[in-house]
């Protein structure tokens, strides 16, 4: 899925994205992996534009890997940062920000304020706050 994604060829990859949770839910559930298929599924989807969709999708990765990791992890921060991207590209920009600090702070506290993640996260909430 991902290098279909990558390629542009976005309705392959998420049908290869979708066999791939079916696969995963037949073996045991999921878990990590899961969290990351659903999370991609979500990214694609925002790059159609289907922002909705693409939310619902990035919202149940970040419950799966709170509920696997805890509130301060790095893939909880990934997930809050694609939620907040995804806010704003739907022209949510308070809720998008409060997404993105969310990422910054959990990024900051476990990688690292110098970890490109987190100075990723940072020109995207100076770019919304510019707005």
């Amino acid at each position: 899925g991902r290098a279909l994604d990558e390629m542009g060829a976005r309705t392959q990859a998420l049908s290869a994205y979708d066999q791939a949770l079916a696969i995963i839910d037949k073996q045991d559930g999921g878990g990590e992996r899961k969290a990351t298929i659903l999370y991609r599924i979500g990214r694609s989807l925002n790059r159609q534009k289907r922002n909705e969709e693409a939310l619902e999708r990035l919202q149940q990765a970040m419950r799966i890997d709170t509920q696997l990791f805890g509130k301060q992890h790095p893939n909880v921060a990934r997930d809050a940062f694609a939620i907040g991207c995804t806010l704003a590209d739907m022209r949510d920009t308070v809720v998008a920000m409060g997404h993105l600090t969310l990422a910054l702070d959990i990024y900051e506290n476990t990688v690292g304020k110098n970890d490109a993640r987190a100075r990723k996260v940072r020109l995207r909430l100076e770019e919304l706050s510019s707005r």
